[in-house]
């Protein structure tokens, strides 16, 4: 089954309540709330920048970024996919192909 490309943009956000964001990923990666989180595609990579106080931490997430269109990412989980899909921006999209 091919997974559905995730159209997004960078966005910085505050995680102020895991209650209210998709806690089960944020957690599964050890981060706390209180942080910032931006999504970001660099060199093809896509990554989710964090900051913890002063600590900037960059975590991969697996996932494929389609050559020649920064903002396509495909083959992610289904959880990816829908913090991806929390922290777009309005402007984002998914679709099915």
């Amino acid at each position: 089954m091919a997974w559905p490309t995730t159209l997004i943009s960078i966005k910085k956000s505050e995680i102020l309540d895991l209650g209210s964001t998709p806690s089960d990923y944020l957690e599964g990666v050890g981060w706390p709330d209180g942080i910032w989180v931006m999504v970001r595609v660099l060199e093809g990579q896509l990554t989710l920048e964090t900051s913890a106080g002063q600590e900037a931490l960059t975590r991969a997430v697996p996932g494929f970024v389609e050559p020649g269109d920064r903002a396509k990412v495909s083959g992610l989980s289904d959880n990816v996919r829908y913090f991806l899909e929390f922290f777009a921006e309005p402007s984002a999209k998914i679709e099915d192909f």
